[in-house]
């Protein structure tokens, strides 16, 4: 079974995070890898971030792994999502 990558957006709440967005990155591990790997923020869990960011396989309908993490200001989390958008873009239309 294939296994596809997502990074979900999550918010801190005052009683937690709460998912509030996931942008697919397809099937390739290392393009999913790579394209987080470029993102700005914090990898330490233990910050307590407003914004975090996580990289999810995702294997059928009903499996999900977190493969990594981050916390991330705002800011950050703008140039992030333009970051996906352009590797994105590249990926689907410059193959």
């Amino acid at each position: 079974m294939n296994s596809r990558y997502e990074v979900v957006v999550k918010i801190r709440t005052p009683t937690g995070y709460a998912d509030t967005g996931i942008f697919s990155l397809g099937t390739d591990l290392d393009f999913a890898r790579s394209t987080f790997n470029s993102f700005k923020g914090n990898t330490d869990d233990s910050h307590d971030a407003a914004i975090r960011l996580c990289l999810m396989e995702k294997i059928g309908q009903t499996s999900q792994k977190q493969l990594r993490s981050m916390g991330c200001r705002l800011s950050e989390y703008v140039e992030n999502s333009k970051t996906i958008a352009r590797e994105v873009f590249k990926l689907l239309n410059l193959k």
